[in-house]
């Protein structure tokens, strides 16, 4: 009884757990499904936001299309603008042009109109020229018969001829008269500072000779110290001992320099050359101890 009873209790536990096993297997099975279900929910909504984002994509790219189109009208729009622009200042410029061609046209011809007559007003000038030459011929052959208008003429040009002949006679007195009396204030200015012979220039040999010599007269300003306006004009005259102390000076002049001061002329023609000079400037004995020259620097 007991074994019935345990295997009695056995089946039962191994029924219970079969239709646990069931009850298991069918929970599973609805899990699987709901899981199925869930799946194909998921994927279809990831079906839904593709073709979302398909759709959208394509309004994009419809709006996009678009908005080309626009922008590509409106650039047609601003080109046409700029064409029309364009050819209305040409058709201004066009209309501007002929304007100023009428405009040139019209000038000339009033310039045509205003050398026509200044070509009647030449025309009208020479013929009164020519009117005035004839009538000038007739008085002068007029005057031409009358023979005692041109004797009348001829002495009258005499006279002036004479008159201005003395004159001139006159003028060149008083200019001679003039450049004696310089003549003679100049001598008595060399007088006052010696004689105004100058020694021959070839007679001079030695140094010594050269210091007594009358070189050359020279011309010079005495200005007065008072006033500052009076200047006179003296003749004094240069000897040797004058040139060897501006040779031998500390500014040691040349001979160039020394015929210059003397107003000695450069061509060979003049009686006293450079030549001659350098010869005399010559005999002048050089100083031993020579200085240089003070420059300006």
């Amino acid at each position: 009884m007991y074994e019935k009873v345990r295997h009695s209790k056995r089946g039962k536990k191994e029924q219970q757990q079969k239709s646990i096993q069931i009850l298991d297997e069918n929970e599973s099975f609805r899990q699987s499904k709901k899981d199925k279900k869930e799946e194909e929910q998921e994927s279809s909504e990831n079906v839904d936001q593709s073709e979302n984002l398909r759709q959208s994509k394509k309004d994009k790219k419809e709006e996009e299309q678009k908005s080309s189109e626009n922008v590509d009208q409106s650039e047609n729009l601003r080109q046409s603008k700029k064409d029309k622009k364009e050819e209305e200042q040409k058709s201004s410029e066009n209309v501007d042009e002929s304007e100023n061609l009428r405009q040139s046209k019209k000038d000339k011809k009033e310039e045509e109109q205003k050398s026509s007559e200044n070509v009647d007003e030449s025309e009208n000038l020479r013929q009164s020229k020519k009117d005035k030459k004839e009538e000038e011929q007739k008085s002068s052959e007029n005057v031409d018969e009358s023979g005692n208008v041109r004797q009348s003429k001829r002495g009258k040009k005499e006279q002036e001829k004479k008159s201005s002949e003395n004159v001139d006679e006159s003028e060149n007195v008083r200019n001679l008269k003039r450049v004696k009396k310089e003549e003679q204030k100049s001598t008595e200015n060399v007088d006052e500072s010696g004689t105004s012979e100058t020694t021959d220039w070839n007679e001079i040999t030695s140094f010594e000779e050269f210091r007594i010599a009358n070189i050359r007269p020279v011309r010079s300003r005495l200005q007065s110290m008072k006033t500052n306006k009076t200047e006179k004009r003296m003749i004094y005259m240069v000897k040797g001992d004058e040139i060897t102390a501006r040779v031998q000076g500390p500014d040691r002049m040349s001979v160039h320099q020394i015929g210059d001061y003397l107003t000695i002329g450069k061509s060979n023609t003049t009686q006293q050359n450079r030549k001659e000079l350098s010869r005399l400037v010559n005999l002048i004995p050089k100083p031993t101890n020579i200085v240089p020259p003070i420059t300006s620097a």
